[in-house]
């Protein structure tokens, strides 16, 4: 293949004002007070000295060291607004740029847009920045920089979660790639010449990454440094975007590191980047959190368990501030937030003043935690305990959130999404009386790794001692700790594997049936796996899972338990096993209420079970 050569005209002389104009321009962002527009402004900034720089010969190392605060640029930008848009933390992102002092940037609208996002991404490969590429490749950091579709073609998220999948999980991509070419395809916003000579050859190039063949990779390659030369001949002579293919060298970079051999030659490619093989030395970025207060020392360790920091990637200290005793937590490798700092003040239960101070965290963080505890209870007899331990330490932290005179966590003092989530779609777990018998519950089994315990048998009565409606709560909130991995794995499920071990064996049905229903479940659902082998998986976005469970027998009226059940179950419970345990889910978007809705597993002992929609199958019987 022939060399792609550049093509610039213009006055050199014009050329090096633009980059002392550039170097005036990030005196300006550096020397203001500092604003969330920061990380972007100092991106674009510096992706436009890397360009002109590649010029002049005699200032490679300026390329060099542009693209590396780029990308710490960029990954400030994206802590910033991440923050902001998905948190609404008042924190700070501290920006550590080589031989400057630091800089504490708020939390706020980044503005970082997509294409920007492509920009900051490009970078990110180029340095082999992995903290910046860790930050940027998460669907909530593509989610983050969402713009209204009057703004912007909807085909940008798919573009840059291609972009993504192709440095994180490439067996991923061909789907992303297949939808952002439909998008492409529908475009009514991107300039035309730009989609056609930059965005469609950059796919392709991904797409020829993800087969690993060096010649299939070295075409696409060629073919997209011709189309950007193409397009940057139709462009001003003093634009200075194009200079070099910034998005090619960076795929052509990841290609390099992968083993691929890069054969194209072109101005547009400057060896040394894709290679490798020149100083650079990176940007570090700190996420600051606000400080919160904390009742109990393990709050702090919860609070990190939340974020996804990995126990072994942390440290701590104490310090005294004016008699108040602070723990300092510096944490690392969390999702898309490699490195953080959090501060906890230890406070009295009856020291909280009116209003609250802020506390790490509320009610329905710590439910939610208490169940992630509950339900990933490893083999280990003593790991599960500590599970165990951890999921009532939890509820009781829940319970200490309840006023003395008060029998329900007040809803005004759950302030995080994921709490204000939980606390809508299921108000009823915040009661005093659910949550004690959930961690009676908890309690009465901790020695056990099994849930089968914990649900009566068929033919077994429960203990005149015990209250039905407590039993019922106390096996839900336990089986439903048991479900919740298993429809995370159902969600991810492309082999059908999941799916197998949960279709129906044949002594099921005399287990969750009861009657004439049992031959006409039998025969209607042997039908139906028989033509039904696929499960429709929910989206990429639909990573959050909405679970209701029940008891058969509190499915034939109206409560709170049988609520979120289709109304058909009404009409059929008098058919199902009273004592087994039925689930209903949603796979949706963060933020949504509406998504993709399933029913019908049931608890059989040590198994679950899937009767998709009985009220349909046995009310046509």
């Amino acid at each position: 293949m022939n060399p792609v050569a550049r093509s610039v005209t213009g006055d050199f002389q014009v050329w090096q004002e633009q980059l002392a104009h550039i170097e005036r321009l990030l005196k300006v962002v550096r020397d203001r007070t500092p604003c969330a527009e920061d990380g972007t402004d100092l991106l674009k900034d510096e992706l436009r000295r890397a360009q002109v720089a590649s010029l002049f010969s005699e200032q490679q190392t300026d390329i060099y060291d542009a693209l590396s605060r780029a990308a710490g640029a960029a990954q400030a930008a994206m802590v910033t607004q991440q923050r902001w848009r998905r948190y609404e933390d008042d924190g700070q992102v501290e920006l550590q740029e080589p031989d400057r002092p630091p800089r504490l940037i708020p939390v706020g609208d980044a503005r970082l847009h997509w294409p920007t996002w492509v920009q900051g991404l490009a970078a990110a490969l180029i340095t082999r920045d992995d903290d910046a590429l860790n930050t940027l490749c998460t669907p909530e950091s593509i989610e983050a920089c969402s713009l209204p579709t009057s703004h912007i073609d909807p085909f940008w998220p798919f573009y840059c979660s291609a972009l993504a999948a192709a440095v994180v999980e490439p067996t991923a991509a061909s789907a992303l790639i297949a939808d952002a070419t439909t998008g492409l395809n529908q475009a009514k916003i991107a300039d035309p010449a730009l989609i056609q000579l930059r965005l469609r050859p950059v796919l392709e190039l991904v797409a020829a990454l993800a087969t690993n063949d060096t010649d299939t990779f070295n075409t696409a390659l060629h073919k997209a440094l011709v189309a950007h030369r193409q397009l940057c001949e139709q462009r001003d002579m003093y634009d200075w975007s194009g200079l070099f293919a910034l998005e090619a060298t960076a795929l052509a970079a990841l290609a390099h590191d992968r083993q691929l051999s890069i054969t194209v030659t072109s101005d547009y490619l400057p060896t040394a980047l894709v290679n490798g093989d020149f100083p650079r030395d990176r940007a570090h970025v700190i996420y600051h959190f606000p400080q919160r207060s904390i009742l109990t020392a393990d709050e702090a360790h919860w609070f990190l368990d939340l974020a996804g920091f990995p126990p072994q990637a942390r440290s701590h200290q104490l310090l005294n501030n004016n008699g108040q005793l602070i723990a300092r937590y510096e944490a690392q490798n969390a999702p898309g937030l490699p490195h953080a700092i959090a501060s906890f003040a230890l406070i009295e239960t009856s020291d909280l003043p009116n209003p609250a101070p802020l506390l790490a965290l509320d009610a329905g963080q710590l439910l939610f935690l208490a169940e992630a505890y509950a339900s990933d209870i490893p083999d280990d007899e003593q790991q599960a305990n500590a599970r165990i331990n951890e999921a009532i330490a939890c509820v009781n932290a829940v319970l200490a959130r309840i006023p003395p005179d008060q029998a329900v966590v007040p809803a005004g003092t759950i302030t995080s999404a994921r709490g204000q989530q939980l606390y809508q779609t299921e108000s009823g777990r915040f009661r005093r009386d659910r949550l004690v018998a959930y961690r009676d519950a908890l309690a009465a089994h901790h020695s056990s790794s099994h849930t089968s315990s914990v649900q009566l048998s068929p033919h077994e009565e429960a203990s005149s001692t015990a209250d039905p409606y407590d039993t019922a709560i106390a096996a839900v909130e336990i089986i439903r700790a048991n479900l919740m991995p298993l429809l995370a794995a159902l969600a991810q499920d492309e082999q059908g594997t999941v799916l197998a071990q949960i279709m129906p064996q044949e002594t099921d049905y005399e287990q969750v049936f009861i009657g004439d229903a049992i031959a006409i479940a039998r025969q209607a659902y042997q039908q139906f796996w028989q033509k039904t082998r696929r499960f429709q998986r929910p989206a990429a976005s639909q990573s959050e899972i909405r679970c209701y469970l029940a008891p058969a027998g509190m499915l034939r009226d109206d409560n709170e338990l049988s609520f979120h059940f289709p109304k058909g179950y009404r009409a059929i419970a008098e058919y199902l096993n009273p004592h087994r345990v039925w689930a209903t889910w949603q796979y949706h978007s963060p933020g949504q209420d509406t998504g993709i809705n399933y029913d019908g597993l049931v608890w059989v002992e040590d198994h679950w079970a899937w009767f998709p929609k009985p009220y349909r199958l046995l009310r046509i019987n």
